[in-house]
């Protein structure tokens, strides 16, 4: 990988999970480097990157009522879902089990837990949250 900002390790690519795009996301946000956080992302956006969607997906827009920001949110979290990002997957699980911005669905929830297993989410994580699904029900 060396000092290339964008060497992306594949094999995290291949299994849908975070990579140096995110590492260098977070990083520029927690420096409070919001735009360029957002600049960061928005070359990936149009590539079919699932990562990027999912990022985008939580900073808002200047001027962004909450409401709006919500509805975009949920839009992009679906689509990287729908691109089998792993993280976005488990994400729009916990939103159908606590009812976050969506209606409580506890069954697209532990659906939601299921695939992110399977895209390569750690087991740990989405046995847990499938066994709080499965409490709700």
């Amino acid at each position: 990988m060396g000092n290339r900002p964008f060497a992306y390790d594949t094999r995290r690519l291949a299994l849908k999970l975070p990579t140096q795009m995110t590492t260098v996301f977070e990083r520029l946000l927690n420096d409070g480097q919001i735009t360029a956080a957002l600049e960061h992302i928005r070359a990936h956006l149009d590539s079919d990157s699932g990562e990027a969607v999912f990022l985008a997906a939580h900073l808002s827009i200047s001027g962004e009522t909450s409401e709006v920001f919500e509805e975009r949110s949920i839009r992009q979290l679906r689509a990287a879902a729908a691109k089998s990002y792993a993280p976005a997957i488990l994400q729009l699980g916990m939103r159908y089990l606590f009812g976050d911005s969506v209606e409580i669905d506890v069954a697209r929830a532990a659906t939601c837990f299921k695939s992110a297993a399977e895209a390569g989410y750690p087991r740990r994580c989405t046995s847990t949250a499938l066994l709080c699904s499965m409490a709700r029900e």
